[in-house]
């Protein structure tokens, strides 16, 4: 305090003097160019004062140096972040004009250019997941002239502006940006850049994050088995397992497994991105009758996902169909045997039908089958069905000629012959019958024409 009193007072005094030398001065101007300049923290920085006055000076609460006047312009260095002040300082260029002394204002603010700019997010991807994005911005002042800018590749995704933040000094920044990971995400290169907007070359140029190189994953469908689910006993049917619209395609692992027995997978990778993969079932499984749980996993890149099936291992049905006629008449009946000699005839159930339609359901020994339609051959039918699944079906058919319809077919066509005849017989019978009637009519009609028209003569007795 005891050496600013001094300085005080000296300042005073020399303001004093000006005011009283120019107090008959005429009217004069002051110019200190922009209101505002930005000034690197920690340096100094030079001032310049124009004016057409007499008397001018800089006035600050910051350190000055290296004063100096010229005609019509004063200059002076002040040290900018003295003592850790990140404050804004008002600097005055003084003019003595119409005897007053004219305050001309510069703000002096200090600024850091961000050391180091930096991005952090995941590189690896999974579509469809939402993931957050970190850029930190390193030792940067004034905040309010930050600008952060998140780049996907050239496209601008994001940016944040700190205009209305209050906060003053060097400051260390993070901005977080949510983005939702999308297919065309891969092999793209995100990046993030700060630009401190001061008006100058220096604080325009954007400062830069490293990129990061992200690759996409998905696996959105779980794999399906595509392959028959009802195999017959003692057949080779392989197990194939497909995975839609998996990506990268080329890094999916398909594992397969058979009662919990591994299988060996061949994988093949389709034209539309499908990966399919399949596997042969050992053969001591294809034995005998049972039912089997089969299980596919797809991997892809920490991602897993599976799907099971039930294989059902099925007997065929062997059907021995024997029919009591060898030909039957027509309305006679048939009786039909229909057995099953496979080894579990219990999964099927048994249908006997006769030229199309269902006679007998499960006949526990035989089914009597009547004729009744007239046709040549009656065809008799034994279907196997089996119980669990009716989609597995098996046939066998005898036809049986049927002797009763060819002599109803004689007597039919001896009865279309004779009722032809009778009829035409009817039919001359009676235009003989109206011919004969209309000429005895017409003769009559004659006579009578004839009547009328011949005189009639008398004849009178003579007396003598």
């Amino acid at each position: 305090m005891a050496l600013g009193m001094p300085r005080l007072s000296l300042v005073t005094f020399c303001m004093f003097g000006i005011y009283c030398a120019g107090a008959s001065e005429e009217p004069c101007y002051g110019n200190v160019g922009d209101r505002e300049v930005y000034a690197p923290f920690g340096d100094w920085t030079l001032l310049n004062c124009t004016h057409n006055c007499t008397l001018a000076d800089w006035e600050s609460r910051l350190p000055k140096r290296n004063r100096t006047k010229g005609p019509g312009w004063v200059s002076v260095e002040v040290e900018v972040g003295k003592d850790d002040d990140w404050r804004a300082s008002d600097i005055s260029c003084t003019v003595l004009s119409g005897g007053e002394a004219v305050d001309n204002y510069v703000t002096v603010i200090p600024y850091e250019i961000p050391r180091l700019v930096t991005l952090d997010m995941e590189d690896m991807l999974e579509e469809g997941k939402s993931y957050i994005i970190t850029c930190t911005v390193h030792g940067v002042a004034p905040i309010q002239n930050l600008r952060v800018t998140m780049l996907r590749g050239k496209e601008l995704i994001y940016n944040k502006t700190f205009k209305d933040d209050s906060r003053v000094g060097n400051i260390t920044e993070a901005v977080t940006y949510q983005i939702t990971a999308e297919r065309s995400d891969n092999m793209e290169d995100f990046s993030c850049q700060a630009t401190l907007a001061l008006g100058t070359v220096i604080g325009n140029d954007p400062i830069r994050s490293s990129n990061v190189m992200v690759r996409t994953f998905g696996l959105p469908q779980a794999p399906y088995f595509n392959s028959n689910q009802w195999i017959k006993i003692g057949t080779e049917d392989p197990l194939i397992c497909a995975v839609l619209d998996a990506f990268p395609p080329d890094n999916v692992t398909l594992t397969m497994l058979f009662n919990n027995t591994r299988l060996s997978v061949n994988k093949t990778k389709m034209a539309d991105g499908t990966v399919e993969g399949s596997a042969t079932i050992p053969p001591e499984y294809l034995l005998s009758i049972n039912t089997y749980q089969a299980r596919c996993k797809a991997e892809l890149l920490g991602l897993s996902i599976e799907d099971s099936v039930d294989i059902h291992i099925y007997e065929s049905a062997e059907i021995n169909l024997t029919l009591s006629n060898t030909e039957v008449l027509l309305g006679e009946t048939i009786r039909v045997f229909c057995v099953l000699t496979n080894e579990h005839p219990d999964q099927y159930s048994v249908v006997i039908g006769l030229n199309g339609e269902d006679v007998c359901e499960d006949p526990k020994w035989d089914c009597n089958v009547t004729v009744k339609r007239t046709s040549p051959v009656a065809n008799v039918t034994c279907k196997a069905f089996h119980k669990r699944n009716q989609g597995i079906t098996y046939v066998t058919q005898q036809s049986v000629p049927v002797i009763g319809n060819n002599v109803w077919a004689f007597l039919c066509i001896v009865a279309f012959v004779f009722t032809g005849l009778l009829a035409m017989i009817l039919v001359g019978t009676a235009a003989l019958y109206l011919c004969r009637r209309k000429r005895k009519r017409d003769s009559y009609i004659v006579t009578q024409r004839r009547a009328l028209r011949t005189p009639q003569c008398r004849t009178d007795s003579i007396t003598s």
